[in-house]
């Protein structure tokens, strides 16, 4: 310790080293500052939240507050042991769907049907996250990719548990779960039983193993740590904080839905990024993640409450007084009531066409592990792209056997022009990707080209005018997303995520519900209009034309160079004179522009916009960008294996969506093929490079 406080040029003398300061030994560690800089920005708004609402300082209110913080909580707690052990857990949202699901179905009341509940969801989360750690370790799956096949699977198990929202969970878990014991809250005491598990295991064997291998992988696994068993511990682990996520959601909302934890998704990524937990693996704190959560859920039961402004969650659950599944709070007395919390009812799924439906059940998948590579070989992508041609051709070979009309030029022809929609969000959302970001305003910013044409067509707005307008509106949006992790180096998750949420809000504030039904007729005339003698629609060569173009960009032009420099290593590339904030900024403000123009395109084929028309393509984006080969972390991928694997996307669900069957045997085939497809591709890409 004293050898490494030396100065290059020998020993110090004793008074020296008794009187000096070490700098380092006066700063706190980077994990307790961020602890203490999320609970100090928690107190600030707990004391504005009650500042704004009165009523909400009391006991039964802060009870209902607590068991609104729970749920959230316990999935970031979930997904922050994964992302420490540097990876990606979205199966999160089916486990929570699945337990509350088996919570209104249960035929026991009272304890012991509340033990038999814990007992079945903790045997369901730990079977989950078994399933995750095998996929991710042993079959070599990259972990976003696995885990989400793995929750559309799960989506559709809850779906045949329970195929519309009601029921009622268990009265004794709703009363002991949500209220006080001795004006304690008791799903406070929940969260302390289990942040005091964390603790014990955190200091155990398999808590400094965890650190490790999220810190270096290689230095851990010479250090003689037995990586696949610590990883699959920690989906386990995961997998349990998820169970009782759900069991908590369950006795807060007090009813079912087979998509309850739907969602708590990208709120639970956004809670370990609030808290401090790095995406890169090694860093973080449980505890700092809970506290995210809960940062998350104040600021949303501010906003809804006071200024009626909805940000957080899907659907408006409407406040008063602190509205509730329960009731009411009156001047700290409790009528039967809660704190306001998303609404998980099921709601039916957007449909444009059939590219929306087709899509809204389809994964995301990969086919490289998680890991950075300091570049592509010569042909690499030629093997993805091939390999993805050939699942296109055989998934369209087998879906004659489903259907006499399925595989025919005519349908192929349908396909590729409703697949339009995901290729060009897939193809925004891979420059992103490549440059080591992710973007979440992918749903929101195409909402906003649909929207925004339509408004401007229904004022005469002329339409080269309107195109051009909203292309520039949708530009800006992504410059603003670009500059603030560029200049201000917030994370691109949680940039993306406030920007999409933001622009939900303004979206519907602005169009007060009734967002038009006018498009381009340009765009209308690509998407519906054919090829004299051909027969073939325009948007067959309308996409053709924009693959070779944006081919062209990435893989060939000088700033495409700069993105994969950029997305490697921003230090190497400023060092190697490229212009990392131009790098880093600009792909942001091609891939809005192409969510604007995608927006335009669904408009046109839908004959109209609506307030959630994106919200069907942002996991097949990011899907097709993980199937093409690209990396979660940056600095690999190719343009055309991205646009293919997102026209085999809509492929694989227009063939699902015509099988007889309900939604819930449709959702299982859907994951069940598309992991397949995903285990295919990696065992052949692991061939490929074993036989080299």
């Amino acid at each position: 310790m004293i050898a490494e406080n030396m100065p290059a040029g020998g020993f110090n003398p004793p008074s020296l080293l008794t009187t000096r300061k070490n700098p380092m030994k006066s700063r706190l560690p980077r994990g307790i500052q961020d602890t203490y800089l999320v609970t100090a920005i928690l107190v600030v708004l707990l004391a504005v939240y009650w500042w704004l609402q009165p009523k909400a300082f009391g006991v039964w209110p802060i009870a209902g507050l607590m068991a609104a913080i729970a749920p959230l909580a316990l999935a970031a707690a979930g997904e922050a042991v994964v992302v420490i052990n540097r990876g990606f857990d979205l199966s999160l949202a089916g486990v929570i769907s699945i337990v509350n699901v088996i919570a209104v179905t249960l035929p026991f009341d009272g304890i012991s049907g509340a033990l038999l509940l814990l007992v079945v969801s903790m045997a369901v989360g730990a079977a989950v996250g078994y399933i995750n750690g095998v996929l991710v370790t042993y079959l070599k799956l990259q972990s976003l990719a696995a885990t989400l096949a793995v929750m559309i699977i799960l989506g559709g198990i809850a779906f045949s548990i329970l195929e519309a929202p009601g029921g009622s969970v268990n009265d004794w878990v709703v009363d002991n779960l949500t209220g006080n014991i001795f004006m304690f809250p008791q799903a406070l005491l929940v969260l302390l039983l289990v942040w005091c598990g964390w603790v014990r295991l955190r200091r155990s064997a398999f808590g400094i193993n965890l650190y490790a291998i999220g810190a270096d992988e290689r230095a851990a696994q010479l250090s003689g740590i037995n990586v696949r068993r610590t990883r699959i511990y920690a989906y386990i682990v995961a997998g349990v904080f998820y169970s009782f996520a759900g069991i908590m959601l369950s006795a807060q909302t007090g009813t079912g839905s087979p998509i309850a934890g739907d969602p708590l998704l990208l709120m639970s990524f956004a809670a370990v990024v609030l808290g401090g937990v790095s995406l890169f693996g090694g860093t973080g704190s449980i505890f700092s993640a809970m506290v995210g959560a809960a940062i998350l859920v104040v600021t949303h039961q501010s906003l809804v409450c006071h200024w009626n402004i909805f940000l957080l969650y899907g659907n408006r659950p409407g406040c008063g007084d602190h509205c509730s599944r329960r009731g009411q709070f009156h001047d700290g007395k409790k009528e039967k009531g809660g704190v306001s919390m998303p609404s998980t009812a099921a709601k039916e799924r957007p449909v444009s066409g059939v590219a929306t439906d087709a899509f809204d059940i389809s994964p995301h998948v990969s086919v490289q592990p998680d890991t950075r590579s300091g570049g592509e070989g010569k042909f690499k992508w030629v093997n993805s792209t091939v390999l993805l041609l050939v699942a296109c051709a055989v998934v369209s070979l087998a879906s004659r056997f489903v259907a006499p009309g399925l595989g025919t030029w005519s349908q192929l022809d349908t396909v590729i022009t409703i697949s339009i929609f995901a290729v060009l969000a897939a193809y925004g959302e891979g420059l992103v990707v490549l440059t080591g970001g992710l973007d979440l305003s992918v749903a929101s910013v195409i909402t906003l080209g649909g929207v925004l044409g339509a408004q401007l067509l229904s004022m005469n707005v002329p339409d080269w005018m309107a195109l051009i307008l909203v292309l520039l509106v949708c530009g800006l949006v992504g410059l603003c997303s670009g500059i603030g992790v560029a200049i201000a180096r917030i994370p691109a998750f949680i940039m993306t995520l406030a920007v999409g949420l933001i622009l939900s809000g303004v979206i519907l504030g602005v169009t007060k519900g009734t967002p038009g039904n006018h498009a381009p007729e340009i765009f209308v005339w690509i998407m519906k209009a054919r090829v004299p003698y051909f027969g073939m629609h325009v948007a067959v060569l309308a996409l053709v034309a924009f693959a070779m173009v944006g081919w062209w960009l990435q893989q060939y032009s000088k700033m495409g160079r700069y993105w994969y420099a950029v997305g490697n290593s921003d230090r190497a590339a400023h060092l190697a004179g490229v212009p990392v904030f131009t790098g880093r900024v600009l792909p942001y403000v091609i891939a809005a522009i192409c969510y604007g123009l995608a927006g335009l395109c669904l408009t046109a084929y839908s004959n109209g916009a609506a307030l959630d028309m994106g919200s069907s393509y942002l996991l097949p984006a990011i899907a097709a960008v993980v199937i093409g080969g690209a990396s979660i972390l940056g600095g690999t991928g190719h343009a055309l294996s991205t646009i293919i694997a997102a026209v085999l996307l809509t492929l694989i669900g227009t063939t699902v969506q015509a099988i007889n069957g309900g939604i819930a045997a449709r959702t299982i085939l859907n994951g069940v093929i598309i992991l397949a497809a995903l285990l295919l591709l990696t065992m052949r890409s692991h061939h490929r490079r074993n036989a080299k």
